[in-house]
Formats: structure tokens, sequence, C-alpha cells
């Protein structure tokens, strides 16, 4: 979460984003388009990827001010001002 996390606050302190999309949060859920080369077992097991929704959703709660788009392939809920495309 600390790149995105970090992306997330510069748009908003530097550029003054109101609205921001996220591409690819898929939590490991779904194959990507190409080949990962490290093994992501300990990351898409079930609890690391409940709890990894769970922080995202506390983040996008605490800028609660901001509007996400969020592309994803995951399973993935959130607050209000979050849209899960």
């Amino acid at each position: 979460a600390g790149t995105l996390a970090y992306a997330v606050l510069l748009a908003i302190t530097e550029y003054g984003a109101t609205c921001i999309s996220v591409f690819g949060l898929d939590f490991y859920e779904k194959d990507y388009y190409l080949p990962q080369l490290h093994n992501y077992t300990c990351e898409s097991s079930p609890s690391e990827v409940a709890q990894n929704k769970i922080d995202f959703c506390n983040f996008f709660n605490f800028l609660s001010d901001i509007h996400f788009n969020v592309y994803t392939l995951a399973n993935f809920q959130c607050s209000s001002n979050v849209s899960v495309l």
C-alpha cells in the first residue's frame, strides 16, 4: 500500500486532485495479463487478501473528501467515496 498511498497523497497535496483513479487493485484474486516472476503465495492467502482490502478501505475512508474510481477484477466493496468499476 505504500507506493499507492504516496502517489495518492502526492496527487492531493501537489496537484489538488479531488478525484483519483486507481487501476489494477486486484489483491491477487485474478491472474494478471502478464505472468508474474515472483511467487505471491503469501500475499494471496485469504487472510492477507482480507487484511489488504480492509487497509485500503480504511485509507480511502480517511480521505473521505476525495472520490476514488477503482478499476479492479477483485471483489471489493468500500465506502461511498469509492466507485468500484
